[in-house]
């Protein structure tokens, strides 16, 4: 004897009813493994062939900011596949998130340049976060032009527990390039360049390419000072 169970719209109302949120646990589930498929196999950049840049104190977007970042990829490193900025929270915006979010970034190793305010600027650079650009303008790796590099020198500091206070440690070295003499960071980029300074990680992918980009930053973003000629006094012709 063979049964059967013919489907109606009253069974097929009352199938959807009481199996309702079965569907939809199963449309969740397919856009979850989709979704996980897709974060796997996607491909991402590598360290070596990518800079990062982590900007705090913008007046810009940063679709405008990344599209100028890309005529600079495209002209002077073809062999970098992208060039990315990052927008940082300032002091001014949320005191203690701000604090908390450079702060991450740095303990995880993100980012290949960073562009801070002066105050977290030496804040991490005293703590070894950095690197030393001094070298890299010794082996001629990086042309800073006649820059005042005066304020971005920082000294090494360390933690004394017994004493609960900060000891300095070594010399003086320069691991930020001053802003305010870059000001097409302003003008053409929409970065604040009053009280900031651009570093350098010491995690970052790849010295080379970082250093080319920086040094084709400083040199696209910096104007030279209009030289006034001195006067001779008493001297008539």
């Amino acid at each position: 004897m063979k049964l059967k169970t013919p489907v109606n719209k009253t069974i097929l109302r009352h199938h959807i009813a009481y199996n309702f949120w079965k569907y939809i646990l199963l449309v969740v589930f397919s856009v979850f493994i989709v979704d996980m498929l897709y974060t796997t196999t996607a491909y991402r950049v590598p360290e070596s062939k990518r800079i990062d840049v982590y900007i705090q104190g913008t007046l810009s977007t940063q679709e405008h900011i990344d599209q100028l970042f890309e005529r600079m990829r495209t002209d002077l490193l073809p062999e970098v596949e992208v060039i990315r900025s990052a927008f940082l929270l300032s002091d001014s915006q949320n005191e203690m998130y701000a604090a908390q979010q450079l702060t991450t970034y740095l303990a995880v190793g993100e980012g290949d340049l960073y562009i801070l305010q002066a105050e977290d600027y030496k804040r991490y650079a005293s703590q070894g976060v950095f690197a030393d650009l001094g070298v890299a303008i010794d082996e001629g790796q990086l042309d800073v032009l006649d820059l005042d590099l005066s304020g971005g020198f920082v000294a090494m500091q360390e933690y004394d527990a017994e004493k609960n206070a900060l000891n300095t440690i070594g010399e003086k070295r320069l691991y930020g390039i001053p802003t305010a003499g870059l000001p097409g960071l302003n003008s053409e980029f929409g970065i604040i360049n009053q009280n900031s300074y651009i570093s350098m990680t010491v995690f970052n992918g790849n010295d080379v390419k970082v250093l080319s980009f920086l040094n084709s930053l400083i040199g696209r973003t910096y104007e030279e000072k209009e030289v006034v000629p001195a006067t001779t006094q008493g001297n008539h012709p």
